[in-house]
């Protein structure tokens, strides 16, 4: 798909990447965020520190690759978060 929007004329430029600053303070956020109250990513977040790894910003940064991976499979499959303890 990038490939395809570099060949059109009226292409998105290249500061609008993914990899924007922009971008990876939100996911930075959002992932500080998740290992706190997020279930999920709370769980994963507690089963690397029972690893015993305790490099907070390598954790938060696996958080984000997982969570940005949640969100990838909720695009794809045209989904919404669906939380278990939920009663909504």
């Amino acid at each position: 798909m990038a490939h395809s929007l570099r060949q059109r004329h009226n292409a998105v430029p290249a500061t609008s990447t993914v990899d924007a600053p922009g971008f990876a303070v939100m996911l930075y956020m959002a992932a500080l965020t998740a290992t706190r109250y997020n279930p999920v990513i709370k769980k994963f977040y507690q089963r690397l520190l029972g690893e015993g790894i305790n490099h907070s910003k390598w954790l938060i940064t696996a958080c984000m690759r997982k969570l940005l991976a949640i969100i990838n499979v909720m695009v794809r499959d045209g989904s919404c978060w669906k939380n278990k303890d939920s009663h909504f």
